[in-house]
């Protein structure tokens, strides 16, 4: 039961994002990521529904390549008589695929959906969606994935105190971009970003923060902290067609203060198969128009990972509008995506209710809506799990449902 729990833990970052956990993103922090205030629109090319792919890694460098753990039988004692045991501190690291999807966007405000898919190892065709994050930020900058050409035409010319600023050519693969350099020292590391001039998409962005948290224990620290890295370069964009995009929200999805799900998860086959329950809860904390901003309330969520951005311009969102429901066809394609590998389809479709799955390399998750009011009714995601070799294959799996609209 313990290792079931623990599943939990990571298994609410799909609705939040789909099953599993993922490493510490190399992404924006919305509202504080560039250390200048943007006044500028966003860039021209930039629509709702534009998808904004980075490849990234972080990781982490710690101070020692040993730590020290409590143990009465431990070798090691402090001045109190406190005992310790040595242990092997290693590093961690990841990589992944990082989609940014807009999902709402006017001359100030944008909704933005991040999407974090782990590689397989070192296998970028083999990745798995293991987290989400959502937010409502300034639509000039977007946290920190573009920037209006204006804007970098003053950054250059006017500069801002404390931020080096430098024009160059940077190429990505065979394609070679009129680039600027931004570069901000701090205390405990920095942080650089370059940005395409002449669009303004964010190229590239690194942070490097030396000594985080020190590991303490009994008031006695054990070792120095870490140096994270985080890194972040463009891969692609391309506009995600969603036929519904120009259509209002149904009427029951506006009123709405929150949507209810009964949960539970199922990891196949183990010895006892028996569903562990748990509840998803949305409280919708802003909208407006074909969009809103909700928080998600389930077991064991990380804090500052509780917001989702939900809108006409998804397909796999909380809801379809119902004249939409009724047009899909069994076997329909919506949406190839050429790098991460995954389709959208109409996998099943009856008098009240259309299903789309959405498929991948390791996973499929299945959304279903009613026809009535479009509402996303039910869903199942499943992930097929790492195996040793000679192992039985195994997979997680999480059925929620619809319960309560408040």
């Amino acid at each position: 039961m313990r290792c079931r729990l623990c599943c939990l833990g990571v298994v609410v970052l799909w609705l939040g994002s789909a099953i599993g956990q993922g490493p510490p993103l190399a992404a924006p922090v919305p509202d504080a990521a560039l250390p200048f205030a943007v006044t500028t629109p966003p860039p021209a090319w930039l629509v709702p529904g534009t998808r904004l792919t980075f490849k990234t890694i972080a990781g982490t460098i710690p101070a020692s390549d040993h730590d020290f753990e409590v143990d009465p039988e431990g070798r090691w004692a402090d001045a109190e008589g406190n005992r310790y045991r040595r242990i092997e501190n290693a590093g961690t690291g990841s990589a992944g695929w990082l989609l940014a999807n807009v999902l709402a966007l006017d001359d100030k405000q944008v909704g933005v959906q991040l999407l974090f898919y782990l590689w397989n190892g070192l296998d970028p065709t083999s990745s798995t969606e293991s987290m989400e994050l959502g937010y409502v930020t300034n639509a000039g900058c977007g946290g920190d994935l573009w920037l209006h050409p204006d804007a970098l035409r003053r950054l250059q010319q006017e500069g801002v105190p404390g931020l080096v600023v430098r024009p160059m050519d940077y190429t990505i693969g065979r394609v070679t971009y009129h680039a600027l350099w931004l570069f901000w020292p701090r205390q405990q590391g920095r942080s650089v970003w370059i940005y395409d001039r002449d669009s303004g998409v964010l190229l590239y962005t690194s942070d490097i923060t030396k000594g985080g948290a020190r590991h303490t224990q009994q008031g006695v620290q054990l070792s120095e902290g870490a140096t994270t890295l985080r890194c972040t370069t463009f891969e692609a964009s391309r506009q995600v067609v969603v036929p519904w995009a120009k259509v209002p929200a149904p009427a029951v999805v506006k009123a709405a203060r929150g949507f209810d799900y009964r949960a539970e998860l199922t990891v196949r086959p183990v010895a006892v198969d028996t569903p562990l329950p748990f509840r998803l809860d949305y409280d919708v904390v802003q909208r407006s128009g074909d969009w809103l901003l909700a928080r998600l309330r389930a077991p064991d969520l990380i804090p500052g990972m509780d917001l989702r951005v939900r809108s006409a311009h998804q397909l796999t969102g909380l809801w379809i509008p119902p004249e939409h429901c009724a047009r899909l066809q069994l076997g329909q394609v919506l949406d190839r995506d050429p790098i991460v590998g995954t389709t959208v389809s109409v996998g099943y479709v009856d008098a009240d209710s259309v299903t789309l799955v959405q498929q991948g390399p390791r996973q499929e998750f299945r959304f279903t809506y009613r026809k009535g009011d479009g509402l996303l009714a039910r869903g199942q995601f499943t992930e097929q799990l790492p195996i040793t070799p000679g192992a039985p294959a195994m997979s997680r799996v999480v059925n929620i449902e619809l319960s309560n609209l408040r």
